[in-house]
């Protein structure tokens, strides 16, 4: 099965359709992060159908998750829930994985579910959970294939099983080709960071001006400015101490702070 499938891809390669999916971490605020697929083609009008996909996590010993989300739609952990192995189960093939806890996740969707009509480096999320505990030190990683690890334990391995071919036959292959973006956090990082935005203050709240921004601001990367609708009105990168917005309409928007893989969203109401 396996040669027939690696033979389908080939040809596939030789015809000039190569089209792959890697692996990326997302961390969206504080210990909520995602793993999102990135294709390395556009699909068109074209919608992917997903089949199953898989992936490994990291984290220290002990740790556990709670999943928030799962798409697309109608896909589920195999077996209902997430597989733990404990790092010492695979110490003998690396050592650093003593004090580690590997979280396997499998999903299942049999007759395949559509991910949409994507663009090449667009993410799409997969998974999204919580880290529980909100450790502050060891790192969440996302193992690859190419790791000790991955290459002595094949069913840790990441895979992708999807339909990317507008060819009018279900046919899902694993295009999974690797990881690209970020693939690990730290949590002390995350942790030293998180403290410096929470302290933070903005303010007047309501506004009619401008926007004041208290606190360590050398620790800020980016402000964003987001509509209710989730419109980004604009975004700023320097002189973040006054935010101008009274050429802004009355309503109810967010702003966003950014430092490195950390953000922070303040809701603020414009008089």
């Amino acid at each position: 099965m396996r040669k027939i499938l690696f033979f389908t891809a080939l040809l596939l390669c030789f015809n000039g359709k190569a089209q792959n999916y890697s692996f990326s971490l997302v961390h969206n605020s504080e210990y909520s992060f995602s793993v999102v697929a990135v294709p390395d083609f556009d699909s068109g009008s074209f919608e992917p159908m997903v089949q199953f996909y898989g992936f490994t996590l990291v984290l220290p010993a002990g740790t556990t998750v709670t999943v928030d989300d799962i798409q697309p739609n109608g896909l589920t952990l195999i077996g209902g829930s997430y597989s733990i192995v404990p790092g010492t189960a695979v110490s003998s093939a690396d050592a650093s994985m003593s004090d580690k806890s590997l979280l396997l996740f499998a999903t299942d969707a049999s007759s395949g579910l559509s991910i949409g009509s994507h663009t090449s480096g667009q993410q799409i999320s997969m998974i999204t959970f919580i880290v529980n505990g909100s450790p502050s030190s060891g790192e969440l990683t996302l193992l690859g294939n190419d790791t000790l690890t991955g290459l002595a334990y094949p069913a840790l391995q990441n895979f992708y099983t999807i339909d990317a071919y507008d060819d009018s036959v279900f046919s899902a292959v694993d295009l999974y080709s690797g990881q690209t973006g970020t693939s690990s956090f730290d949590f002390a990082t995350l942790d030293i960071v998180e403290n410096t935005l929470n302290e933070i203050t903005v303010y007047p709240n309501p506004v009619a001006d401008a926007i004041r921004i208290k606190g360590d601001v050398s620790k800020i990367e980016v402000v964003e400015l987001y509509s209710m609708s989730g419109k980004l009105i604009y975004s700023i990168s320097n002189s973040f101490e006054s935010i101008d917005v009274k050429g802004l309409d009355s309503a109810v928007y967010f702003i966003k702070l950014k430092s490195g893989n950390s953000t922070r969203v303040i809701k603020i109401v414009k008089d």
